[in-house]
This record gives C-alpha cells, structure tokens and sequence, in this order.
C-alpha cells in the first residue's frame, strides 16, 4: 500500500528529529481539528500540523475550518502551533505560527530546504521562537 504524501512526510521528519523530539502521532480520525504530532523538546511542548502542497505559488496551505478553529483557540489560550509545510515542486519547507498574520498572508516565519539538517533546523527555531 503507498502512504499518502503527508505520511511520508511526518515520518521523514519524526526520524530526523526524534534524537531531540518526543513525538505522538494524533490521527486526523481520531480529534479533529488537531494537530498531526506533538512534541516534547527540553520541557516544552508544541504542536505541528504537516501539510504537503503541491502548489509553489500559492498562500493557501490547505487548512480545513475545525484545524483553523482548534489552533486559534489553543493559540489563544497561550499554546505554540505550527504549521509545517512540505512543496515538493520546490524542495522545501516554510514554517507558519499557527493563526498569525503571517499564516494568513502567506509569508512563512522561517523557510528552509527540505532535508535532514532542515529537518534539525525547525526544530532550533521552534526552540527559540518563545
């Protein structure tokens, strides 16, 4: 069976990060709106909802509403989201805080090519970006 293209990348990512990173992989099924993993780095904690666009040009990065919802309010409540998101046709990754105006415009916080020091490299903004 071929894994769908956010799968393969949750797995590249949790491999090149795990040596740094606790990770828990929510199932989209199970909570919506949720988050696909939660991480646990140096005692704090944050969420990161993966998302694969095939698009290059485009700041829609595929959000359903409840995702929206969920993060704004965890968001809100003092929470750290991400969203990271993987364009093959570019070879890269860009990294939005969850329901900021950066997400909205489409201007990633940190943009970086898609590789296991990349990989490394978001986890080391994420550290940082408090």
């Amino acid at each position: 069976m071929t894994k769908k293209p956010e799968s393969r990348f949750s797995n590249e990512f949790v491999k090149a990060t795990k040596d740094r990173v606790f990770w828990t992989r929510i199932e989209s099924w199970a909570v919506p709106g949720v988050p696909d993993l939660h991480g646990v780095c140096e005692g704090h904690s944050f969420w990161v909802e993966l998302k694969v666009v095939d698009k290059l040009n485009t700041t829609q990065i595929g959000l359903r509403p409840h995702q929206i919802q969920w993060q704004a309010r965890y968001s809100a409540a003092g929470g750290r989201v991400y969203n990271l998101v993987h364009r093959p046709s570019g070879r890269k990754l860009e990294l939005f805080r969850g329901m900021t105006m950066d997400l909205e415009l489409g201007v990633p916080v940190y943009e970086i090519p898609k590789n296991d020091e990349g990989h490394r490299m978001i986890i080391d903004f994420i550290m940082n970006d408090r």
